[in-house]
């Protein structure tokens, strides 16, 4: 069953945007009286059936609550220095599959933007979340946030997050013995570099703002590897796969 998330659900009815009145008209061919799963976005999950579509807008009516718990317990941020051509795309389409809550570029020394506002790819990259999440049956849509510069990013990450940067050079701490000792956090910001990774000062940076440096092995991982395989870890690890 096709799910939606709707723009606003009051009285027993769910009204959604024009793109998805689009997709309901001309791809789907959508029929009165069809049932679809529709989500508000923070917390419900119902089924509705179409009552109203035309080339903008489409009504549903609320037939059913069948809320189920899909959403981690934690909230989980990937923030990844900002890749190449479209490496970012799969990061994002298999995070929101995975879990994830938010996703932003990191503008660091080994990218070629440096200004955020030079960077303008968030608007494609929210769609691509939009669709993960529909396809996931997610209940919650990943925010993509604007691109931001590394000291900002390390100074303002929340001081009672797990706050974690993927480094190759770190030899001590590895993510599990990290975990070990996370306790029970509430949110997780994982940091991954761009190609080429972090420079030392930046590292240090970071873990002067309390973030912690961890290995991921003997085995060098691809920007667009390093934040799934470390997502996938850390939910594992705090039962949020369960």
């Amino acid at each position: 069953m096709n799910r939606f998330f709707a723009e606003e659900i009051t009285d027993g009815k769910a009204y959604l945007s024009s793109e998805d009145a689009y997709h309901l008209k001309n791809v789907l061919r959508a029929r009165l009286q069809e049932r679809f799963e529709v989500c508000d976005g923070e917390s419900k999950e119902y089924i509705a059936s179409l009552v109203a579509l035309d080339k903008q807008s489409a009504v549903l009516e609320i037939l059913e609550d069948v809320t189920v718990e899909r959403e981690p317990k934690r909230d989980y941020y990937i923030c990844q220095g900002m890749p190449k051509g479209k490496k970012s795309d799969d990061v994002v389409r298999h995070g929101t599959e995975l879990g994830m809550r938010g996703f932003c570029h990191v503008i660091s020394q080994r990218v070629i933007v440096k200004n955020p506002g030079d960077y303008d790819k968030s608007d494609r990259l929210q769609r691509i979340a939009d669709e993960a999440a529909k396809q996931s049956k997610r209940i919650r849509i990943p925010k993509v946030m604007d691109a931001i510069k590394l000291e900002e990013l390390v100074r303002s990450a929340p001081k009672d997050a797990l706050r974690i940067i993927a480094w190759e050079e770190e030899t001590e701490l590895s993510l599990k013995k990290c975990l070990d000792a996370a306790g029970d956090p509430k949110e997780v910001y994982i940091l991954v570099g761009p190609e080429g990774g972090f420079e030392r000062d930046e590292v240090e940076l970071a873990k002067s703002y309390g973030w912690q440096s961890v290995t991921l092995g003997k085995r060098i991982l691809r920007t667009e590897t390093a934040p799934l395989s470390m997502l996938s870890a850390v939910a594992y690890y705090l039962g949020d796969m369960e």
